[in-house]
C-alpha cells in the first residue's frame, strides 16, 4: 500500500516537473518574440498596410482612366460652341489637364508635330481644326487604355479612339449635303498626382494614324 502511494507522488512529482518545464520553455520562447504577430511583416498589420496599397492603387487607376472620359467630353463640347466662347469645355478639360500641359499633334507618322504649350492653345487648335473642316459635332471615345506606373505619383497612359466628326456643309449641286470624317487616332499621356491628390495630364500627345472621308445624307434633316 505504502509503495503504491509513492509510486503515485513520483509520478505525480514528474508530471508537475515536466508541466513546468514546458511551460517555461514557451514563456522563454514568447519573451523572445515580437509582442503580437501583428508585428511580423507578414502579420495583421502587414495584410492591412497591403490591402490599403491595394485599395489606392485600384482608386488611382480608375482616377486615371476617367482622364479620357473627361477628354473626351470636353473634346466634344468644343463643337458645341464653335467660333464662341468655349468656356463651357474649358471647365471640363481644367479637370482632366494641367493648365501649362504640353501637346504634340502629328498626323499620319509625320515627322514634326504641332506642338501647343497649355490648355488654351489646345482648346484652340481643336476649335480651328473643326471650322476649317467644316464639322459642326464630333463623339471622342477613347478605349483600350493601358496605365503604367511609374512611380507613386507618375504615370504613362496610352489609348486609341474612332472619332467620327460630322460635316456642316451646305447642300449644292453634285455634293451630297453631309459628311464624316472617321479618325483612328491614338493618346499618349503623362500624368501626374497634383496637391489636391486628383491626376491631372500634364503631357499630351497625339497621333493620327488613318481617316475616311464618307460621304452621306441626313435622314433626318440636320
Amino acid at each position: 500500500m505504502f509503495d503504491h502511494l509513492a509510486r503515485s507522488q513520483r509520478t505525480s512529482l514528474a508530471a508537475l516537473a515536466l508541466s513546468l518545464g514546458v511551460a517555461g520553455a514557451l514563456d522563454a520562447h514568447a519573451h523572445a518574440q515580437p509582442s503580437s504577430i501583428g508585428d511580423q511583416p507578414w502579420g495583421r498589420r502587414g495584410a492591412l498596410h497591403q490591402l490599403a496599397e491595394g485599395q489606392q492603387r485600384l482608386k488611382d487607376q480608375q482616377a486615371i482612366r476617367d482622364l479620357l472620359n473627361c477628354y473626351g467630353t470636353g473634346h466634344d463640347l468644343i463643337f458645341t460652341r464653335l467660333d464662341d466662347d468655349q468656356q463651357p469645355a474649358l471647365d471640363v478639360l481644367e479637370r482632366c489637364f494641367t493648365p501649362n500641359v504640353q501637346s504634340d499633334v502629328r498626323f499620319f507618322d509625320a515627322p514634326e508635330t504641332t506642338r501647343l504649350s497649355n490648355l488654351n492653345e489646345l482648346v484652340a487648335f481643336i476649335e480651328d481644326f473643326a471650322l476649317d473642316r467644316g464639322y459642326h459635332s464630333a463623339r471622342n471615345t477613347p478605349g483600350n487604355i493601358l496605365v503604367e506606373f511609374l512611380d507613386d505619383d507618375h504615370a504613362r497612359v496610352t489609348s486609341s479612339t474612332l472619332s467620327p466628326h460630322f460635316s456642316s456643309a451646305a447642300p449644292s449641286d453634285g455634293v451630297p449635303p453631309g459628311f464624316v470624317d472617321l479618325f483612328s487616332a491614338r493618346y499618349v499621356m503623362e500624368v501626374v498626382r497634383v496637391d489636391d491628390g486628383s491626376w491631372r495630364t500634364e503631357a499630351f500627345e497625339l497621333n493620327v494614324d488613318d481617316v475616311i472621308h464618307l460621304e452621306g445624307n441626313y435622314p433626318f434633316g440636320q
